[in-house]
Order: C-alpha cells, then sequence, then structure tokens
C-alpha cells in the first residue's frame, strides 16, 4: 500500500528540524559556558527537553505529512517513551559538547549511540519507536536496504552534530550567529534527511481493513491542529534561545567594547608610567652629577686636619648630601609605594648613629629658630637591629622636619624605648615630641593621607606636599610596624611609630664610650634651663660613672660652685634667661670658683663665632644637638684620655691596594677631580678620558688594570664603548670595567653588567665601595709593569 506526502506538513517538518537544531546549537554553548554546577544542569536540562521535544515534534510532523487510505491510530505509551527517548539522548548530546576537549574518538563513540538511539537531532531508535506507535491492522516491514542507508544517516549526522555544536557552541558576534544558522539548517537538514529515508523504508501491506481489531487504548491525530500546535511551540523556543543570543551578543558587545576601553587606558597608563620612570631617570641623573662633587669634596676635606666644629660641619654636609640623594630616591620609589612593588633591604646598623644623623639634617632649621633638639634611648634598647637603616632614617627625618617646621619655641625630642617579642626580635617604640601648634581633632584623619594638609592655611603658612607623612606610614607598615599621632591645639604633638625588628651586636662607630672607666667618680655639673636636656645628659654620666648635680640657671649654679669648688667638669648651656652661658663662665672665672674645666653647649652658628673668636673661658666648645659620643670624646680629651677613645675612622684606614693602572672615562669635569683625588687618597694615579670613544682607543694602546666608566657620555656613552672593548676579545688586554654612574635606578646595575661591565658604583662616590671593587682586581698588567 502507497501513500502520499502533504508537502506543506513537510516544509513545516523542516522547519521545525531547523529550529530544533538551532536551539541545539544555542543550548550547548549555554551549558559550556554555566558558571557554576546548578546553572550548567539548570541549562543542561532545559536544553535536553526543548531539543528532544522539538526532534520528537518534527518526527510526527512528519508521520502526519505521510497521507495513507486508512485512519491511523497511535499507542500513548510508546509515543510517550519516544519523547522520553528523545529528550534523554539529548541531554547526553549537551553533555558531550559542554565537555573541555571533545576527541574524534568521543565524537565517534557519542554519535553511535546516538544514532542507535536518539540525540537531540539525531534520532533512529526515536524514528522506529515512533513508528511502532502506529496502529493499524496492516503489519509495517522494512526494506533492509533503506533502513541501513538510514541508519548510516543517523550515524553521520550525529557525529557532524557533536561536532558542529562543539565548534560553534561560544560564538556570539555576528559571524558566529550566521554559522551557527547555516549549521542548523545543514543539521535540520540531515535530520529530515534521516526521518523520509526511514519513512521510504517502510512497506505497508495493500487492502487493508482500517480500524478493525484495534483496542481502546490508541487515539486520533488531528493533523492540522498538532502540526499548527507544534510549529507553535517549536516557534517559541526558538524564539526565545534567539531573543536570549540577541541579549548575549549585545553584552558581549558592551563587555568587548568595555575591555577595548580598558585595554586602551591600560595602554595610556603604560605610556605615561614609561614616560614619567624615564623622566624620574633623567632627573635622578641630573641630581646626583654635581651631588657627586658635593659629597665627594665634602668627603675629601674631613680628610684634613679639622677642629672639632669643622669636622661636625663637614659632617653635617655629607648627611644632608646623603639626605638628599635619600629624597631623591625616594621620588623614585613613590610609585613603586603606590603599587606595593617597593622592596626593603634589612641589615644590622647601630640605632644611635641613625637618630643622630636624623637630627643633623633638621638642626640647621631648629637651630635658626632657637628650639632645643634632643633624644633619648631608653635603658635596655639593643644597641643594633636589623632592618631599613635608609628607610627608618627616611620617616625619622621626615617627622623631625614637620616637628621643626611646625614648633615656633620650645623643642623636639626624640624618644627610643624596646620591649622583647622573642629571643632575637625586639618592638621598637619611636615617640617624636613637640611644643608646637598641635592639630585639632577634626584635622587628625586626613594626616596620613597622600598630598593631603590638615589646613589649607597651615599649608600656605608652613608649606609642604602632604606627601611626607603618607611615605611614612606606608615605610611603617612595610616593616610590620605602626604609627599614630596624638596632639592638643597650641600645645603641641606626639608622633609614634613602633617597629617589630630584629636586634644584633653591633661593632660601635666613631668613639667607643664602653671605655669609660678614667670617668668613674668625676664630679660633674650641669647648668641648662632646658630639663630635657638635663635629664638626658645626666643620664649619660652617669651611665659613665660620673656624679652629677644639675641646675637650672647661671645664680644657682654659682651658689652651688661656692660651696663645691673642687668639681671636676662644668656643662654650661649657652641661653639661658636669666645669665647665659658666656656671662655663667665670665663669674666663675673672675670669682675664681673652681678650676674645673668649663664647656659651652650651644648652635651651630654659635659654635663657629665662639670658636673663631679664641679668648673664651671655655676650654671646647659642644654643638648642638649633642651627640653621645660627642660629648664622651670632649670629656675624655679634656681629662687627657683621648687614646682611650677613639677607634679608627674606616675612611683612613690604610687602603692595601696593589699599584693599579686606571683609566678614569669621565667627561664631567668636576667629577673628574673629585674620582681623581678619591683615588690619589687610595695611593693611585689615573689617566683621564672624556667619552667613551677616547676610552675604546685608550685600552688599545695601554694595557690598564681597570677602567672606570661613567655610562652618560657624549660621543660614545660608557655601555656601547665596553661593549665595544670586549668585542677585541684577547687581541687586548681586558680591563676591570667598573660602571661610575649617576644611573642608579632599579636595573641599572644589571644592565652594566649584561654589557660587560665587572663592577657597579653609583654617584655620588662611596670610596669604601670603590674600594671593594677594586679589590677584586687581579692584576696581571701590574705585575708585568713591576
Amino acid at each position: 500500500m502507497y501513500g502520499s506526502y502533504d508537502l506543506k506538513l513537510v516544509a513545516l517538518s523542516l522547519i521545525v528540524a531547523v529550529m530544533a537544531a538551532y536551539t541545539a546549537l544555542d543550548m550547548s554553548g549555554r551549558v559550556s559556558q554555566a558558571q557554576s554546577r546548578r546553572t550548567s544542569l539548570a541549562w543542561l536540562l532545559a536544553g535536553a527537553t526543548a531539543m528532544g521535544s522539538g526532534i520528537w515534534s518534527m518526527h510526527f510532523v512528519g508521520m502526519l505529512a505521510y497521507q495513507l487510505p486508512i485512519p491511523m491510530r497511535y499507542d500513548p505509551l510508546i509515543t510517550l517513551i519516544s519523547l522520553v527517548f528523545a529528550i534523554l539522548l539529548s541531554g547526553l548530546a549537551l553533555w558531550l559538547v559542554s565537555l573541555r576537549e571533545l576527541n574524534w574518538r568521543t565524537v565517534f563513540g557519542g554519535g553511535t549511540a546516538m544514532a542507535a538511539g536518539i540525540c537531540g537531532m539525531h534520532y533512529s531508535g526515536m524514528h522506529y519507536s515512533g513508528m511502532a506507535a502506529m496502529k493499524m491492522q496492516p503489519a509495517i516491514q522494512y526494506q533492509p536496504g533503506l533502513f541501513g542507508i538510514s541508519v548510516v544517516i543517523a550515524l553521520l549526522a550525529s557525529m557532524a552534530a557533536l561536532r558542529l555544536c562543539f565548534t560553534l557552541r561560544t560564538a556570539t558576534d555576528s559571524k558566529g550567529l550566521l554559522r551557527r544558522f547555516g549549521a542548523a539548517l545543514f543539521m535540520g537538514c540531515a535530520i529530515a534527511g534521516m526521518h523520509y529515508t526511514g519513512m521510504a523504508a517502510a512497506e505497508i501491506a495493500p487492502n487493508a481493513i482500517c480500524g478493525a481489531g484495534l483496542s481502546n487504548g490508541v487515539f486520533a491525530l488531528d493533523t492540522q491542529a498538532m502540526g499548527i500546535g507544534i510549529a507553535v511551540i517549536i516557534a517559541q523556543l526558538m524564539l526565545a534561545s534567539m531573543v536570549a543570543s540577541a541579549v548575549q551578543t549585545a553584552k558581549a558587545s558592551e563587555l568587548e567594547l568595555a575591555n577595548k576601553a580598558l585595554s586602551e587606558a591600560r595602554d595610556a597608563a603604560e605610556q605615561a608610567a614609561k614616560s614619567k620612570a624615564a623622566f624620574l631617570a633623567t632627573m635622578s641623573h641630573e641630581i646626583r652629577t654635581p651631588m657627586n662633587a658635593v659629597v665627594g669634596f665634602a668627603g675629601l676635606l674631613s680628610d684634613t686636619h679639622l677642629d672639632h666644629s669643622q669636622k661636625d660641619f663637614v659632617s653635617s654636609i655629607r648627611k644632608s648630601g646623603d639626605h638628599l640623594l635619600g629624597v631623591i630616591n625616594n621620588i623614585l620609589d613613590f610609585s613603586k609605594m603606590a603599587s606595593g612593588k617597593l622592596e626593603l633591604e634589612r641589615a644590622p646598623f647601630e640605632l644611635r648613629l641613625t637618630i643622630e644623623a636624623a637630627l643633623d639634617v633638621v638642626a640647621g632649621a631648629a637651630d635658626t629658630k632657637g628650639i632645643e633638639l634632643n633624644y633619648r634611648i631608653e635603658d635596655g634598647v639593643p644597641a643594633g637591629l636589623e632592618a631599613d637603616e635608609a628607610r627608618i632614617r627616611q620617616v625619622l627625618i621626615n617627622l623631625l622636619s614637620n616637628a621643626v617646621k611646625f614648633t615656633q619655641h620650645g623643642e623636639v625630642v626624640v624618644s627610643v624605648a624596646a620591649s622583647p617579642i622573642g629571643a632575637e626580635q625586639s618592638q621598637f617604640h619611636f615617640r617624636i615630641e613637640d611644643t608646637g601648634i598641635g592639630i585639632s581633632a577634626e584635622q587628625l584623619p586626613l594626616l596620613f593621607q597622600e598630598f593631603k594638609q590638615a589646613d589649607a592655611s597651615t599649608a600656605r603658612n608652613y608649606g609642604g606636599t602632604g606627601l611626607g607623612l603618607a611615605i611614612c606610614q606606608a615605610l611603617v607598615n612595610l616593616h610590620g610596624g605602626k604609627i599614630w599621632v596624638q596632639s592638643k591645639l597650641n600645645k603641641g604633638s606626639c608622633f609614634e611609630f613602633t617597629l617589630p625588628a630584629h636586634h644584633c651586636d653591633v661593632e660601635p662607630k666613631g668613639s667607643n664610650t664602653s671605655n669609660h672607666r678614667f670617668l668613674t667618680g668625676k664630679q660633674l655639673l650641669l647648668v641648662d634651663d632646658n630639663s630635657t636636656n638635663i635629664e638626658i645628659m645626666q643620664q649619660q654620666a652617669q651611665a659613665w660613672g660620673m656624679r652629677v648635680h644639675s641646675t637650672h640657671g647661671g645664680t644657682e649654679a654659682l651658689n652651688w660652685l661656692t660651696a663645691n669648688p673642687h668639681c671636676d667638669l662644668v656643662i654650661i648651656d649657652h641661653h639661658m634667661p636669666d645669665m647665659d652661658g658666656i656671662e655663667l663662665a665670665t663669674r666663675i672665672r673672675d670669682q675664681q670658683l673652681t678650676t674645673a674645666p668649663l664647656v659651652l653647649m650651644s648652635s651651630q652658628s654659635a659654635s663657629l663665632s665662639l670658636a673663631a673668636r679664641g679668648d673664651t673661658p671655655f676650654a671646647t666648645v659642644l654643638t648642638k644637638p649633642l651627640r653621645q659620643s660627642s660629648l664622651f670624646d670632649a670629656i675624655a680629651e679634656l681629662f687627657d684620655n683621648a687614646t682611650l677613645v677613639s677607634q679608627p675612622d674606616a675612611a683612613n684606614e690604610p687602603y692595601s691596594l696593589p699599584p693599579l693602572s686606571i683609566l678614569l672615562a669621565e667627561d664631567n669635569h668636576m667629577n673628574q677631580r673629585v674620582a681623581a683625588m678619591i683615588l690619589e687618597r687610595m695611593g693611585l694615579d689615573c689617566d683621564i678620558v672624556e667619552n667613551g670613544e677616547a676610552a675604546v682607543e685608550a685600552v688599545q694602546h695601554k694595557p690598564y688594570d681597570a677602567v672606570l666608566m661613567d655610562i652618560q657620555m657624549p660621543v660614545l656613552d660608557g655601555l656601547k664603548a665596553t661593549l665595544a672593548i670586549r668585542e677585541f676579545g684577547d687581541s687586548v688586554h681586558q680591563p676591570f670595567i667598573i660602571a661610575l654612574t649617576a644611573n642608579a635606578m632599579r636595573g641599572d646595575r644589571e644592565m652594566c653588567v649584561a654589557a660587560g661591565m665587572n663592577g657597579y658604583v653609583a654617584k655620588p662616590i662611596d670610596r669604601q665601595a670603590l674600594l671593594t671593587e677594586l679589590k677584586k682586581i687581579n692584576s696581571p698588567a701590574a705585575s708585568e709593569d713591576s
């Protein structure tokens, strides 16, 4: 028995197949891109239901398109089973294409399983179970050839569908959607082809008596109603899928635009960062070049014969120069600090010297305003600690500078205490107290913010960028400590910070204050109107075994000396309200109250003028802020024990260098003089050239042991000159090349080494660092000359 096809329903079945295929492609992408397991499972269930229902609907529309001259009925249970079958295997297909990888073995296995049953677009089992649901009296038989062809088509369609779904699952742009629609058209045609091949394989016996003997468990389908209903359902599913895809495409476009804008902003930021880094590097080089002369000549001057005041002044020049270099480094490191890339260096150092160096930097400003500077290190504080000494000094200088800036009269005092937090670690507690203008409670929260001032009027009166305290906080936090402030308006402020650090033994530099046996029992009179000064000096002198009496003015001191003429030493402050130190000393000598040596404590400017006079009653003048070592040296010299006091200065130690042949390549004439004089103090001579090209020529004509090579020079820079020298190989004697450069940013050392240099010394030249590099030289040339 043969029937005919309703072409409208055939077209409808093809449309349904294409829509189902498109839904499958869309759902596979949603399953694979789900952000959570629950979301993935939800999309999998929804996709399997939509796809399975769509393919099942296509099958039955195709069945209805086949018109027979007999009525047909459908078994409800088998019809339902075919629907469930379609949904389950649709879920299998979606799960397969959601995997991270889909190789051909998985494609073939999954395609075979789906061809044997049903999956999304591929439905041999569903097709024939659907056929089995047809209930009519004549038996349905299948032609083996066409049956096999339908199975092959199902297998190929299944494999192609899996691969297409996997490939196009993430396509969201306009081209991707177009490719997805083309794939859906191909897959829909393959599905329809399999279906109608299977239909052609069925043969129905002729002359059937329709409807006879059928059970009540069957139902008839209204062709038009079912076709329209199925088409509406599938159209709704496809429309929902297309709307979701459109929304996803719009979001993807927005995301793409946002990513593009973000990428452009990142590129602009990177370019700005490069420009800033280049500017900072240039600025660093330009400042370091003249600073090399300032610090270098100050160091050379310190090696000459100087009195105590002159040594103090030269020492202050050097320390201020070091501080300026620290400021330069801070500017370079600020961007690293903001990005969290600033690294700390940890090395042992002597805490007392660090505090004194910080006080020296602000001493000039304090002297101008008549402010007393002092420091107190409590008993039990370790002499040495391991931390970043430069950063801690920077914090102290910033806090001291602020204290002096906002204090009009009175004093600024640094105090340090410590408490153990382990066998080898202590919590250091720093306090910087002043008697300045103070800070109101409303302004305190602004203090540690970048580029903020507590008050605009304060900024106008005192200047500043508001960056110092923010840097202090960042540096303290990097050390694992905390910083805070207590303040009362018009009463003063107290900045405090803690610093956990390992304590260690350090070799004292300068004076050996531990060798103080000759001071035991000596009677000392202190005369100062400042209670803090008296307290600190009394504590130091008593630690050396001296007997100390203190008075707060000239009249009180005269009365005490009248009753105690056998005093061993009198230390007098210069500026006191009732009677200044010079007048007091004059009265002591005129009245012959004591023969003890008199020592004056005064500011830098007053010390210089008094030292120049030479007719004062004082044995010596000490410059404020008073260092512990300076006080000890002065007392020791007065008691003729200088040989017990000072340790040798590392700068004056013999250098123990062999005779070396050295070439200096430097274009700055002032820096040429500094380097040449430093080498001269080491017992070395040098030839000088002014650019890299001249250095290359010089090396070809003379076997130098070492070349001190500046980096930025005209004609040929130091890096290119080094590369040219190294290219000569064994044809010329290869010297030990030391970079002597103002390029001191991170990475400059590595750049010099990569060019073939053996050593690196940053400007301003540190003599000890240069000596360390020169000691590394193995001098075959020097040996040959000798």
